[in-house]
């Protein structure tokens, strides 16, 4: 059985996490299911780690919303000599667009 001491716990552990935001309304509200450019819009996209391409919008109207680093979902795959992205077989090794595809 329950004590009173037990079931006052449970009642304040579901209180508590009730109490919690899901997140950051306003900037989820702005990102309206879509992943934009991590270099525009005043977005300052930061990333877990150099290769990765999606990232964190950290400023501007989509702060907080995912972005993406290689041309925004829109194809473009720039120079493997271009931007300091030291292309090996494909890919940026190094420079802003580490990670991103290019020719």
């Amino acid at each position: 059985m329950f004590s009173l001491k037990a079931a006052f716990a449970i009642a304040m552990a579901v209180v508590a996490v009730n109490a919690l935001p899901a997140n950051d309304e306003v900037s989820i509200d702005n990102c309206g299911n879509h992943i934009g450019d991590c270099f525009s819009n005043g977005c300052a996209g930061v990333f877990s780690f150099p290769g990765d391409t999606i990232g964190t919008c950290t400023a501007g109207t989509y702060n907080g919303c995912p972005c993406e680093k290689c041309g925004s979902g829109k194809g473009y795959v720039g120079g493997c000599d271009d931007n300091g992205c030291a292309g090996v077989q494909g890919i940026c090794s190094a420079g802003q667009y580490e990670g991103c595809p290019c020719k």
